[in-house]
């Protein structure tokens, strides 16, 4: 819960009960290069207009949806896209879980170092790149980079240069904080 910390990440929260189909709740949220804002599940609406919403540190709070189309509809839950709906928005921003980043790799470079892109980056975050040998191994060490912190703006891209020269085969992952 380190993005956007417990205070700001919501735990449990009223979905529609025309939704209810498992233990998850899933939106797409904002990307700065593809603005397809959709709900996969649906808030509740019934708290005049609005869903009660657990969070991280404990505290609850009901949020007032401002978009009529967050609203179920006769019933209906199929995905919707929902361009430019600020209650999506909000949600993204207090989820428990981003999407996955897109990654590119290039490389090695003359020097034999590998370049990681990563989209989209988050304004303030600590990046990490551990990587480790054999997908069979249960340990990540830190790689030769320092901790890299993030200060471009929401959706930007993050880039770390990576020397591999002393292996040629190595699992990488990178990790917000």
């Amino acid at each position: 819960m380190s993005q956007p910390g417990p205070a700001n990440t919501f735990v449990f929260l009223d979905e529609d009960p025309h939704s209810i189909n498992d233990g998850g709740f899933a939106n797409v949220g904002p990307n700065p290069t593809n603005q397809n804002h959709r709900w996969i599940d649906w808030p509740a609406t019934y708290h005049n207009y609005g869903a009660n919403l657990a969070f991280g540190d404990g505290h609850a709070e009901t949020h007032t949806w401002q978009d009529a189309r967050t609203q179920v509809q006769n019933g209906s839950v199929a995905q919707s896209t929902q361009p430019d709906n600020p209650d999506i928005v909000w949600l993204s921003e207090h989820t428990t879980v981003l999407a996955p980043p897109q990654i590119s790799i290039t490389g090695p470079d003359a020097e034999n170092n590998l370049t990681m892109s990563m989209v989209p980056g988050h304004a303030g975050a600590e990046y990490l790149v551990q990587s480790k040998d054999a997908l069979s191994s249960t340990w990540w060490a830190g790689t030769p980079i320092p901790t890299i912190r993030y200060t471009g703006t929401n959706g930007g891209t993050v880039s770390f240069t990576v020397p591999v020269a002393m292996d040629t085969q190595r699992f990488y992952v990178v990790l917000m904080r």
